[in-house]
């Protein structure tokens, strides 16, 4: 249930977040696929941590656009960044 409109701000920031479960889901590898990539330092450094550094936040777009710089974002996805 979500508690304000879906085109509000802070629902468009909320829903660009995304933790190890989320950049699983859109890269379609598994969860523990991109823990190795975390623990190796091979994802992007993360934009916010969480529960003093131990839970890893990253914005959806810096994820895209780190799988299209390395080769991990799966065919059927495509990217469309809108600039604000």
């Amino acid at each position: 249930r979500r508690l304000m409109p879906d085109d509000s701000p802070l629902q468009h920031l909320l829903d660009s977040l995304c933790g190890i479960n989320e950049v699983a889901e859109l890269l379609d590898v598994t969860p523990n696929q991109v823990s190795v990539w975390a623990y190796r330092n091979k994802l992007p450094v993360p934009d916010v941590l969480l529960n003093n550094g131990k839970t890893q936040i990253w914005l959806r777009e810096n994820i895209l656009s780190w799988a299209s710089d390395t080769g991990r974002l799966p065919a059927d996805v495509t990217i469309n960044f809108k600039r604000r």
